[in-house]
């Protein structure tokens, strides 16, 4: 299987309040080394990568005008938009019915689609008749199958009202129309949206927290990397790390729909 999130270790020294030198190790790449705090101001996870942290800083800094702290306005947090686990109450073991009847909602599920009655459902009522992105609560490739350079999400497709889903995925939105979906879906699509997933993401799991580090934007347009890369003033060396890390995901034919795995797999 491997070690698929790597191996971080620590020479402590127990009076020692100051920075960490952190040594990043990463396949064949030259070493970076830099002097940190374990722990950035505003963030609640260590940053693994040296050059990421260079980049959620200017992220940061161009959302919030703030150079100090890396948590980013609460009107600017993606994670808004994410639901929990469970969006519509449904288990990843949930099995609609194969044809639809009268007062059936369409039902993503682990595995394909099915229809339930609208009537059962109790929980996140107000999404089913809004535009939405459904998005895997668990990561593509795993096992052996998680290969360099990474996805880090499941491929993300919008909903149209009247959908629902299990727990095997989770629900991004509401929004009023389907070009709002769109935008969306353009925007995770994008390597460095994908990259500030990655800085937050300690597992397989894509749950609501993971998005910690992704800001929002105008849902009026499609996104590219180049927009992004321009918005936020990033160096050639930081566009080359994200391109390295990150692999590219076509909107226009990357629509696979990977399985997910059950909690006990």
């Amino acid at each position: 299987m491997g070690l698929k999130g790597g191996v971080c270790y620590f020479l402590w020294e127990r009076d020692n309040p100051g920075p960490c030198r952190v040594t990043t190790h990463f396949k064949d790449w030259p070493v970076s080394t830099a002097s940190r705090p374990l722990l950035e101001e505003g963030v609640d996870v260590f940053i693994r990568f040296n050059e990421g942290l260079s980049i959620l800083k200017k992220v940061v800094a161009v959302e919030s005008g703030n150079s100090q702290s890396l948590s980013l306005p609460d009107s600017k947090r993606f994670t808004r938009l994410v639901s929990s686990r469970k969006p519509f109450g449904l288990e990843t073991t949930f099995k609609g019915k194969a044809s639809q009847r009268a007062g059936d909602v369409l039902v993503y599920q682990n595995g394909g689609t099915g229809y339930t009655p609208r009537s059962s459902i109790t929980t996140g009522v107000d999404l089913i008749d809004k535009w939405k992105v459904y998005v895997g609560r668990a990561a593509p490739g795993t096992g052996n199958r998680d290969t360099f350079p990474y996805r880090i999400i499941s491929t993300p497709f919008v909903g149209a009202p009247g959908s629902i889903s299990s727990e095997t995925y989770l629900c991004i939105g509401p929004f009023d129309s389907k070009s709002q979906a769109e935008s969306v879906l353009s925007y995770l699509f994008c390597r460095l949206a994908r990259l500030l997933i990655l800085l937050h993401k300690p597992s397989q799991d894509t749950t609501r927290k993971v998005y910690t580090f992704v800001p929002t934007q105008e849902w009026s347009r499609q996104w590219t990397d180049k927009d992004l890369y321009a918005k936020y003033a990033l160096s050639e060396s930081e566009i080359a790390f994200i391109e390295k890390i990150v692999r590219p995901m076509d909107l226009t034919s990357d629509t696979s729909d990977e399985a997910v795995p059950d909690d006990d797999e």
